[in-house]
């Protein structure tokens, strides 16, 4: 393409007389042997074309001879800017005449605020950033060009996230700026392409995720784009639309992007499993898990396929993806082929793990039913510190040590789990379970204790021995008259579904999981989802639970009777 663009140049200057008829001939045949593939390297064109620019004055050298991918003729190059000289007021003072120049020094700043942020420089550069953004909005206010807005608002981005690595709070500035030019874009959003609108989004969702809730205007804008330039994007676009969504997905809405999300579904089963790089495959797993979205099993083996083809290849630094690609599966509740899993934990095993990677991987093989005490033990082997401070990665390896336990207390099996448990106990702190009460919860509660009159507790933590509090039940019902035995309640709400197929009713791997464990500490289980519950009067909602503790709870309780 760059020596089609050349060769259109060379002709323009023959026909003026700028250049000599041979000029032509000779640019002519470097680039017919690189359009059809004889010739091996662009070398001996661009040697051969500057070798006639070199004897002609009219002719800018340093422009002809400039490669840059974001235009399409050399005359349109930015000027190199000397190291030393560099300063965002040199920037600015530089020719804006097309928007490719503007774009080239929003890169430029961005580039220059990150670099002094990590020597040091933090609020300095990141104020000086901010200012020159605005500096330069204001001198082309009559400009809308989305290329240019979304190169903005990323470059705030990227700073803002630099600033926050050094302890500086800069998201304010950075979402004010998006939010200034979303408000630019207006009726323009439609002029987006499917790229542009792609990085918009993960724009507003990152911003989302530090500032609080963006314009839901912006956003709808944003993913209608999106949606209507689907099947122009590529596979790092629907990767980062498809992490958009589940950064989003705490919207009052669960389903607002699941038709999106089908739409990107639709366009990552049209790869070639050999073109796909194992890090969109593992996004876009990941992003469907945790927007609630179950993607076909279709998809899922694809991407499974692609994930086990980068392995053997050998990528270096796989153990995040992999740690990813799991997750996914824990919360979707998909276990892939077992000659797949297998060969995916190898390869994370052989790589070096953080503590936090080897809690996910150990947590994700319990959920999916697939964990051994033997690849336990090799995880365990990866934490370097005998002590773990971090509450979140203790409870997930105290779960998969208690998935691992065995149902019989007696025999090797026992006696080799009980080794390792007493041996890693002493370095693992005590966990506090820490759950809050919703509304749901609290109108069974009522109904249990007030209406049927019996003895409950809520958010009850159940502890194993060596003290820990690894369980914890939504309402527990004592043993009493009427009650056989103890009874665990959870209240299972919206989030604890697969909200694609609403009308199955499909409960995530985690909660799947929760319920597993839970039947190992209490004799009986009920669980009351949000589905059955919800718009029940007084009297049907005692007669649902009073249905509920006889036939699950195996209880005699008698008739409830509406008091007057």
């Amino acid at each position: 393409m760059q020596a089609l663009s050349r060769l259109r140049l060379v002709k323009e200057l023959v026909r003026a007389d700028i250049l000599p008829a041979a000029a032509l001939h000779t640019v002519e045949s470097a680039a017919l042997r690189i359009v059809s593939g004889n010739g091996t390297r662009c070398q001996s064109f661009r040697v051969n074309s500057a070798r006639y620019v070199a004897s002609c004055p009219a002719i800018d050298q340093s422009a002809w001879l400039h490669t840059d991918q974001g235009h399409r003729a050399p005359y349109t190059a930015p000027p190199i800017i000397n190291k030393r000289e560099e300063s965002f007021a040199v920037y600015l003072a530089l020719p804006t005449k097309k928007s490719s120049h503007l774009t080239y020094i929003v890169k430029k700043c961005k580039e220059l605020a990150v670099t002094s942020i990590n020597r040091g420089l933090v609020s300095t550069a990141a104020d000086d950033f901010f200012s020159s953004i605005w500096s330069l909005l204001d001198r082309h206010t009559h400009l809308h060009h989305g290329i240019f807005y979304a190169a903005c608002a990323s470059a705030a981005v990227h700073v803002a996230e630099a600033a926050q690595a050094q302890d500086l709070w800069c998201w304010d500035q950075a979402s004010e700026l998006v939010e200034a030019l979303c408000n630019r874009l207006g009726p323009h959003w439609a002029q987006l392409g499917g790229i542009t609108a792609g990085n918009m989004l993960q724009v507003l969702a990152k911003c989302q995720l530090q500032q609080g809730p963006v314009p839901p205007a912006h956003l709808d804008a944003a993913t209608q784009q999106v949606s209507a330039c689907c099947k122009d994007l590529n596979q790092q676009s629907v990767s980062v639309a498809a992490w958009s969504c589940a950064r989003f997905y705490q919207r009052s809405d669960p389903t607002h992007f699941h038709a999106l999300l089908k739409q990107l579904e639709e366009q990552a089963l049209q790869w070639q499993n050999d073109e796909v790089r194992l890090q969109h495959a593992v996004t876009i797993i990941w992003s469907m898990a945790r927007s609630h979205f179950l993607p076909s099993t279709r998809l899922l083996e694809k991407l499974t396929e692609v994930a086990c083809l980068q392995t053997r290849c050998s990528v270096p630094h796989a153990a995040p993806d992999i740690e990813m690609l799991f997750l996914g599966y824990a919360w979707l509740g998909y276990p892939p082929p077992p000659q797949a899993m297998q060969a995916l934990v190898d390869c994370f095993l052989e790589q070096r793990l953080q503590s936090h990677q080897v809690s996910n991987m150990a947590w994700a093989l319990a959920v999916l039913g697939q964990l051994k005490l033997a690849t336990f033990t090799s995880l365990l082997a990866h934490i370097r510190h005998p002590h773990l401070q971090d509450i979140k990665i203790c409870r997930q390896l105290h779960f998969a040590l208690e998935f691992l336990r065995p149902d019989i207390g007696v025999g090797p099996e026992y006696q080799h789990w009980q080794c390792v448990s007493e041996q890693l106990h002493m370095s693992w702190p005590r966990c506090p379970v820490d759950k809050k009460t919703g509304l749901l919860h609290q109108q069974v509660l009522n109904v249990l204790q007030d209406g049927l009159q019996l003895k409950c507790h809520k958010d009850t933590s159940i502890q194993r021995e060596h003290g820990h509090d690894l369980f914890s039940i939504d309402i527990l019902i004592e043993e009493q008259p009427g009650v056989p035995h103890d009874i665990a309640v959870e209240v299972d709400g919206p989030d604890n579904f697969i909200q694609s197929e609403p009308d199955k009713h499909r409960l995530l791997g985690p909660t799947a999981f929760r319920n597993l464990m839970l039947l190992r500490q209490v004799p009986c289980l009920i669980t009351i989802p949000y589905y059955e519950w919800v718009d029940k009067g007084m009297h049907v909602a005692h007669t649902y639970l009073q249905d509920k503790l006889r036939t699950e709870g195996q209880c005699n309780l008698p008739d409830f009777v509406l008091p007057e």
